[in-house]
């Protein structure tokens, strides 16, 4: 019994040596930082220095690692807005990428692409012809109102004269208007192919391909076809 009690004893105490030991060989770091013109060291990481840089040292003094300060709200508003800009950019990126794959999928050749564009304008301009008609039609029919009130200068103009003058009125300003619209539509459409084409050429220069040295299949030059097939 006796014996079974100092096994015990000495199995505590090499646990507790063991214990020890390790405590020991764990080494002991300090924390240190300058708020202003005071240095502040601790066995853990200060709270003053919550805001600026900390130094993390070894026993012997040299240092281990630096602890980057928290950041300020402003500072983490600023990180939010960045990565929200960041994201935007991404998703323009992608849409751009999209845009550009319909495009060369769409007009295989820039003639495609202008053909298509005259039409569109064309189709415009017929209707700011007849708009234009419409409005010199109704300029010859207030001409002859204007004809009919030079015989009212001295008189009371009728009531029914003046209101057909009103009404001629409000009709050129709002034919005029439509005339107005649609050229400015016109000059948009416009921009808009030119836009397309001003890409459609910047994407074919891009193109691997793109050099007219390169055979296509069949040994034929290769075209618009071919280059769209190669971003496939």
């Amino acid at each position: 019994m006796a014996r079974k009690k100092n096994v015990l004893r000495w199995s505590a105490f090499v646990l507790l040596a063991g214990l020890g030991a390790g405590a020991q060989a764990q080494p002991k770091y300090s924390y240190t930082c300058r708020v202003g013109s005071q240095v502040i060291t601790g066995e853990f990481e200060p709270y003053e220095c919550r805001n600026v840089e900390i130094r993390v040292l070894n026993p012997d003094g040299s240092l281990n690692h630096v602890i980057a300060p928290q950041k300020t709200e402003l500072e983490r508003e600023r990180d939010r807005q960045a990565e929200i800009e960041r994201q935007h950019q991404e998703e323009a990126r992608r849409n751009q990428e999209r845009s550009d794959r319909a495009l060369l999928e769409h007009y295989p050749t820039v003639e495609e692409l202008i053909a298509e564009k005259n039409a569109a304008l064309g189709s415009r301009e017929r209707l700011v012809e007849r708009a234009q008609t419409d409005l010199d039609d109704l300029r010859k029919e207030r001409e002859k109102l204007d004809s009919e009130a030079e015989f009212y200068k001295n008189h009371q103009m009728p009531v029914g004269l003046q209101r057909k003058l009103e009404i001629s009125d409000d009709l050129q300003r709002k034919q005029a208007k439509l005339i107005a619209d649609l050229r400015a539509g016109m000059q948009g459409l416009a921009e808009h192919y030119d836009a397309q084409i001003k890409r459609w050429h910047e994407l074919m220069e891009r193109s691997p391909r793109s050099s007219s040295a390169v055979a296509a299949p069949g040994g034929r030059a290769p075209d618009a076809n071919d280059r769209v097939a190669d971003r496939r």
